[in-house]
């Protein structure tokens, strides 16, 4: 055996001796890599959780309804609730004088004013005929001058001569010295009162004489002038009394004065009450006041100081107490009071509805001692009342119809670009479901007016919302589906971004009783809310996918000049999808289109919707596949891809783009591999 083994060696040496000796060559050969690049489903579920804030889902087998709530500006009452008063001048007049009693004043005239005879003595008595004789009576200390509107004076003449007989033909009261009044005098001797009586008075008679006084005017200092006659004693010799007169009286009654000049007493209080209408239309059980100026003016044509009281008799101050204020008024003067902020004041009907005030003014002369005033009963005090601004706090009663104010209120939409992704060239909302849910505070009816106002940015249009009179409670303002319609096909193109709630509030339009506070809102929220029942035509659809080949397979790829690229195209949508798209560089700088334009194979590649049953659900997906050929410089470019921006249009699968439903688990899902060939070389 061992010899057999050398034998062998020794061949070995002996081959290999005579061969040169070279490096060993690897083997080359072609290889397919197949590689996957990109995977991507969009399902409808996935495109609501990108945009939670509009739409929602309320399973995972519900529909899909884009929703919006927004809460509505709220529209406060503040300071619309308004009063317009009349400005009232409540004038009155003084009306009866008081003046201090007009005591009796008394007098003589002696027989020696009229007769040369010697008083006590025995002796003859001449006759006379038509002597005037004149005496001035006592002052009266009641007045300086006085004009009457009624009462008398009553003279009486008493005849304490002796047995000498008198016959008086005349009396005549006169001024017994010069006197001014209102502005005119009053001179000496003017005549005063007249009686042209004849009557004869024997010894120890009298005769009264009543004078009427209405229209007459006296003084205080009065001369009387009588006209007389007597027959003496007739020629017998008889004893002249040792005080031989003739007695004058005067008495005064039932005095009314119409004007004097004198020191005034107290008088009795000038009082006249008015009613004020504060608004034509708003009446009151109760009010507060929010705002508002009170200005009482007293004009005062009376030649004496006043201290007038004025009183509002609904009127209640801040701490609830009844309004009375006492105003001075100087002689001929003005007198003024003035609320400057009516804040917290408040008006109480006492429980009876009505539109006035009882408003009053009580005047009281103040006593001059000593200091004569002229006064009149037609001298005038005139109070005026103006109530202005007057902005109700709160109100218990039946307010005028008023208009609160416009309001906007924005609503941000998506409508106009569905988180970036989707763009509705047509949308069909035959079930949307627009909804204005408002609420007010007061007890008052509210009439809501106004406009739902969108805007693309270019594009403005406006809806007209319904009229609405809001009770108590949530009132819901539903919009009419078709006039949705319609306002959203009146946008072309884009969709609106804003819409705009522009309302007119007008508190109590039907004029009923009620409260209200100044605080009061109306407030509330708009809700969109559209299922995804859509008509879909060209609707837009694009998003970015990264292009991912791992490190040592890009290397390989560098080592190709081919490649296959298979997309496979599930569409499980209501909506058929035109796709097509670009891949970019890492700086998403342009490479080439997704579907290169070689032969057979177009840049777009429509991808029809899913088949759907009687629900509208999707009952059958539709598949697609494209096979790209890349070679040349088209491979070359795509071996610096980075991402795939792809772009898809959304028609619903419907004819004419007619509504379909949307739900969550609705997809799209597209797959793109590719197949690359290249030399495996073992010695590289």
């Amino acid at each position: 055996m061992a010899s057999k083994t050398g034998v062998f060696s020794g061949l070995l040496l002996l081959l290999f001796a005579g061969c040169e000796v070279k490096e060993p060559i690897a083997p080359v050969w072609d290889v397919e890599l197949n590689l996957p690049f990109v995977n991507r489903t969009y399902t409808m579920k996935e495109i609501v959780e990108r945009d939670t804030s509009s739409l929602k889902l309320r399973s995972d087998t519900a529909i899909i309804v884009y929703e919006q709530t927004q809460e509505l500006n709220s529209v406060k009452i503040e300071n619309r609730m308004t009063l317009d008063a009349e400005t009232k001048n409540i004038k009155t007049t003084v009306g009866a004088i008081k003046v201090n009693t007009v005591a009796s004043i008394s007098d003589e005239i002696k027989m020696t004013q009229w007769l040369n005879v010697t008083p006590g003595q025995q002796q003859v008595v001449p006759a006379v005929s038509n002597t005037l004789v004149v005496q001035d009576m006592k002052k009266i200390t009641s007045f300086e001058v006085a004009e009457f509107d009624a009462g008398t004076m009553s003279l009486k003449i008493r005849n304490e001569n002796g047995p000498v007989s008198m016959t008086i033909s005349r009396v005549i009261i006169r001024a017994a010295k010069n006197y001014s009044y209102r502005g005119a005098t009053i001179a000496e001797n003017t005549r005063l009162l007249t009686d042209n009586t004849t009557f004869t008075l024997n010894q120890n008679q009298e005769r009264t004489l009543v004078f009427a006084l209405t229209g007459q005017k006296l003084v205080d200092s009065l001369r009387v002038e009588v006209l007389l006659s007597s027959p003496g004693s007739g020629g017998n010799t008889i004893l002249v009394p040792a005080n031989p007169v003739t007695k004058i009286t005067a008495d005064f009654a039932n005095l009314g004065v119409s004007g004097v000049k004198a020191i005034i007493p107290q008088q009795n209080p000038i009082v006249k009450s008015d009613v004020i209408k504060i608004d034509d239309s708003t009446q009151y059980t109760q009010i507060k006041f929010d705002s508002g100026k009170l200005d009482i003016s007293v004009k005062n044509s009376i030649d004496m100081p006043l201290q007038v009281t004025i009183t509002v008799n609904e009127l209640r101050k801040p701490d609830g107490t009844n309004f009375s204020q006492v105003v001075n008024v100087p002689a001929k003067g003005t007198g003024t009071f003035s609320i400057a902020d009516m804040k917290n004041y408040s008006l109480n009907s006492g429980g009876v509805l009505k539109n006035t005030v009882t408003y009053q003014a009580s005047a009281v002369n103040t006593v001059q001692p000593g200091v004569t005033s002229t006064l009149l009963s037609s001298d005038s005090l005139v109070s005026t009342i103006s109530m202005n601004n007057l902005v109700i706090s709160t109100i218990t009663g039946k307010v005028k119809p008023v208009q609160l104010r416009v309001v906007e209120s924005n609503i941000g939409i998506n409508l106009k670009d569905l988180q970036g992704k989707f763009k509705f060239g047509k949308l069909d909302l035959a079930d949307s479901d627009i909804k204005l849910l408002v609420q007010k505070a007061t007890s008052f009816e509210v009439r809501f007016t106004g406009k739902l106002r969108g805007t693309n940015g270019t594009q403005t249009a406006e809806l007209d919302l319904p009229v609405t009179v809001m009770g108590a409670g949530l009132t819901t303002m539903k919009l009419d589906p078709v006039k949705v319609e319609t306002f959203i096909a009146s946008f072309q193109n884009e969709l609106p971004n804003t819409m705009t709630v522009v309302g007119v509030t007008t508190l109590n339009p039907n004029y009923k009783e009620g409260t209200a506070d100044m605080v009061d809102s109306v407030y509330g929220m708009a809700r969109l809310d559209f299922p995804l029942h859509v008509g879909i035509t060209n609707g837009s659809f694009t998003d970015t996918v990264a292009v991912e080949f791992s490190s040592d397979d890009s290397s390989k790829i560098a080592n190709s000049n081919t490649a296959d690229i298979t997309m496979k195209i599930e569409n499980g949508m209501a909506a058929g999808v035109t796709l097509g798209g670009k891949f970019v560089d890492g700086n998403y700088n342009y490479i080439m289109n997704m579907i290169p334009k070689n032969t057979g194979n177009d840049s777009l590649v429509v991808i029809p919707g899913a088949a759907v049953g009687p629900d509208n659900k999707v009952i059958t997906p539709t598949n697609k596949d494209i096979l790209i050929k890349l070679v040349k410089n088209d491979f070359k470019n795509f071996t610096r891809v980075k991402y795939l921006i792809f772009d898809m249009k959304v028609n619903t699968s419907k004819p004419n783009a007619s509504p379909v439903k949307f739900y969550p688990l609705d997809k799209l899902k597209m797959r793109a591999f590719g197949k690359f060939s290249y030399k495996v070389d073992p010695g590289e």
